[in-house]
């Protein structure tokens, strides 16, 4: 190579940014020490990560966030009641002895002694369906404290301090009271206000400080959740609040059984949480009612155009058929989707292929399940390869600032937290 070639070739690295060409492959960025491994056992968080543990009970879903400043969230509580004689429910891997919300309460206790947080600081309850707050039945046995009986919500208040549970209210889109799901939960929560300190609201839509961190909010400026819906309430960019379905007035019947009504799934909580660079969408069961001539009745697409691009996106209502269609998949762009499922209908063939198509963040999004069946896998075909893990639970661990995170498969027979495979990094946009 001449003089005058060399010099050029100098000039073409140096107007890129590079000293020399040997350097143009960026460097990777280091892992920070002790936070993730590859086998063994997930490493314990640390201060300025972030944490969302998707917690399979194979009974519905439920989500522990670790803040970055060790403040605790957790979304739902699963324990639908199921009848392991019909086909369509997952059969369980964990011991059948403990009850769903036993499950998630030990499995919350072991991540609590990370953080040496002893509180949970937020429960939210995205809406009043059993595999979510946990299904009432008379024959459920009764609380040892208080007048409920012990569903999922009594599980975790009893055996942990909450500070501040969140729910939608009891009086949309009719009286919520009516029902004995909604009486045994009420009845907990009063008993625990009344008795031990804890706080209840209802979502603030649009608020940013209703799920503030609490124990060192300044050293993370960069993080924050949005309030996005809740009863038809829906947040716009422009900062103003919109209601997206008709005057309660008008309603007859109930959501369940009426078609002049908005069912429970699409009165969903609805949340954006935000890290630097990285944004995470959690929408409950909020969903569109594709029988339905209302077309009031799509909840999901307004909310999704008000959250915009994120990194990782929970499945409305568990990937199921009235849910997650292509046009809202493209507004969200996850790179990463988890798909809380606990019947073998979820998720849908139609869903999973709008999941990986190339109109949802250019065909480059990967699915996690926490079950997948042989009967579904061989239902999906090929489609099938594109889910990257299946059968555990799921987590999301950020690195701090938010620039970087990875995606945890762990062992879901136990609560040992042994790591079955690791994805990552994916970069934040």
């Amino acid at each position: 190579m001449n003089v005058r070639v060399s010099v050029l070739v100098f000039m073409l690295c140096s107007a890129v940014g590079f000293s020399s060409c040997e350097q143009q492959t960026p460097e990777q960025p280091k892992e920070p020490e002790g936070l993730h491994a590859r086998t063994g056992v997930l490493p314990p968080w640390q201060q300025g990560a972030l944490d969302i543990h998707f917690i399979n009970t194979g009974t519905g879903e439920s989500a522990f966030i670790i803040m970055p400043d060790g403040t605790q969230m957790l979304v739902d509580m699963a324990g639908a009641s199921t009848d392991p004689s019909e086909e369509m429910y997952i059969p369980v891997r964990r011991d059948p002895s403990v009850s769903p919300g036993k499950w998630i309460s030990e499995y919350v206790s072991r991540c609590m002694r990370w953080t040496g947080n002893d509180v949970i600081d937020y429960v939210s309850i995205t809406h009043y369906h059993g595999d979510h707050i946990g299904s009432y039945s008379r024959s459920l046995p009764d609380s040892q404290f208080g007048p409920y009986k012990m569903a999922a919500v009594a599980d975790v208040l009893e055996n942990h301090n909450v500070w501040k549970i969140v729910d939608r209210g009891y009086d949309f889109p009719y009286d919520m009271l009516a029902t004995d799901m909604v009486r045994n939960y009420k009845s907990c929560v009063d008993w625990h206000s009344e008795n031990r300190g804890l706080t209840r609201e209802m979502f603030d839509v649009s608020s940013v400080k209703q799920f503030a961190l609490r124990r060192d909010p300044g050293k993370y400026p960069e993080f924050c959740i949005r309030n996005i819906a809740a009863n038809g309430s829906l947040w716009k960019r422009d900062g103003s609040v919109v209601e997206l379905f008709p005057d309660k007035s008008q309603y007859t019947g109930t959501g369940e059984s009426n078609e002049f009504c908005p069912a429970e799934n699409h009165t969903s909580t609805v949340f954006k949480l935000s890290y630097g660079r990285f944004d995470y969408y959690a929408g409950g069961d909020v969903s569109y009612n594709g029988y339905s001539h209302f077309a009031w009745k799509d909840a999901e697409l307004p909310v999704a155009q008000s959250v915009g691009k994120v990194e990782v996106a929970k499945a409305n209502h568990h990937g199921s058929f009235d849910a997650n269609r292509q046009e809202t998949l493209s507004w969200l762009s996850p790179q990463v989707m988890v798909v809380n499922v606990w019947r073998n209908v979820q998720p849908r063939v139609a869903t999973l292929n709008n999941m990986i198509s190339p109109m949802t963040n250019n065909g480059l999004t990967d699915v996690f399940t926490t079950n997948m069946t042989s009967v579904q896998e061989a239902e999906f075909g090929q489609a099938a390869e594109r889910v990257l893990g299946k059968n555990g639970h799921v987590v999301i661990r950020v690195n701090p600032k938010g620039d970087e995170y990875y995606v945890y498969m762990l062992e879901d027979s136990d609560l040992n937290m042994e790591i079955l495979k690791r994805f990552g990094p994916y970069r934040s946009r």
